[in-house]
């Protein structure tokens, strides 16, 4: 007997099909502990059909999904804050659809075209905050933040998702405060720094994000008045470590994916999802054990379904499964639970929780 795993790409999402959940065709409910109604739709053929509503306990409706053939259409996409103000909406304006979210006093907080393109974020007085453009749902050329009066903060260049190319911040009077460059994420060569009037203040060096070589002090006249020689990021005389600051640089990137031990250095996460799915695809085929299924008698394709969740501390817990068999099931949370310790994913720079769904097909050939 020959056993063949297959590990299929794992999704970023909980969302089953009727089949895998035991539900039949026709109108689905699922309701609180409380006994309130909490999701309400309709499944044909074995998929999400037509529209689901998600209920707060309160029963005010918190979002409205739309299926077709169990495809998600987003461009009928709705939700609410629990007193019923409108939260997001997909709308058609000109030619294209485009994704508005609002503030709970109903003005509007973001302003994204649906299928790539431009990003408008502001603040609650209506005053733009961010600018950006998105292809492939990544951020690519510019992205930049502005101050009070309407004048450009920052610009930091982006490619397929991270920062890469040149960064600039400004004065809020419009003078350039300084200006550098990001190689994949990490400073690196000269940066130049300039007082509020414009006159050359400091210029120096990174490598690999730290401070790298001389960098050198300049006063009113441009003229040179005091350097500070660095080594590996510190500064050689420690009476001069307090001297200069490292530029934080932002990042515009709102939500980032976990990642599994060996993809830091991979960049961007089209390619870290790539990455991350990789490598729990190979753990997995590592340490499953194989002779379940002769122990068991099985035979044919049988397909594992796991869904698990990876913590702000970065480790996997409510591992669950559903197999053809209960011995496949319980495998599948071992070696779920045997995951090494992850880099939680980010939302707005902060650890968040991160559902995951990773579909295993179990092949026995005679």
């Amino acid at each position: 007997m020959k056993l063949l795993l297959i590990i299929v790409t794992f999704l970023f999402t909980c969302q089953f099909s009727a089949a895998q959940l035991g539900v039949k065709d026709g109108p689905y409910t699922y309701y609180y502990d409380t006994g309130e109604l909490k999701i309400e739709g309709h499944y044909l053929n074995g998929k999400p059909d037509g529209k689901w509503i998600h209920y707060y306990e309160s029963g005010q409706i918190s979002q409205e999904n739309t299926y077709s053939n169990g495809k998600y259409i987003k461009k009928a996409f709705k939700s609410f804050y629990e007193d019923g103000t409108k939260k997001n909406e997909t709308i058609k304006e000109d030619y294209y659809y485009v994704s508005i979210g609002y503030y709970e006093s109903g003005n509007i907080k973001y302003k994204r075209k649906l299928e790539g393109g431009f990003y408008r974020e502001y603040k609650e007085n209506g005053l733009l905050e961010i600018e950006a453009n998105y292809a492939n749902f990544v951020l690519y050329g510019a992205w930049k933040s502005y101050h009070e009066n309407g004048n450009v903060a920052w610009q930091v260049n982006y490619l397929n998702g991270y920062r890469n190319g040149v960064y600039k911040q400004f004065y809020e009077n419009g003078q350039l405060k300084l200006e550098g460059k990001i190689i994949k994420e990490k400073k690196n060569g000269e940066e130049i720094r300039y007082s509020e009037d414009g006159h050359l203040e400091w210029k120096g060096y990174y490598n690999n994000d730290h401070f790298n070589k001389t960098w050198t002090q300049y006063n009113s006249s441009e003229k040179k008045i005091n350097k500070i020689k660095f080594k590996e990021g510190l500064a050689v005389k420690t009476d001069q470590s307090n001297l200069l600051k490292p530029t934080k640089v932002p990042d515009g990137v709102i939500e980032k994916v976990p990642l599994f031990p060996g993809c830091e250095n991979v960049y961007g996460n089209m390619a870290r999802k790539k990455c991350m799915s990789n490598a729990i695809a190979s753990f997995v085929n590592k340490k499953f054990n194989t002779k379940i299924a002769k122990t068991n008698g099985l035979t044919g394709r049988q397909r594992i379904s796991v869904i698990f969740k990876i913590g702000k501390d970065g480790k996997v817990f409510r591992v669950r499964a559903r197999a053809p068999h209960p011995a496949l099931e319980e495998e599948a949370i071992r070696v779920i639970k045997l995951l090494p310790k992850l880099q939680p994913g980010v939302q707005n720079g902060v650890p968040v929780i991160v559902p995951y769904s990773l579909p295993i097909l179990f092949q026995v050939k005679n």
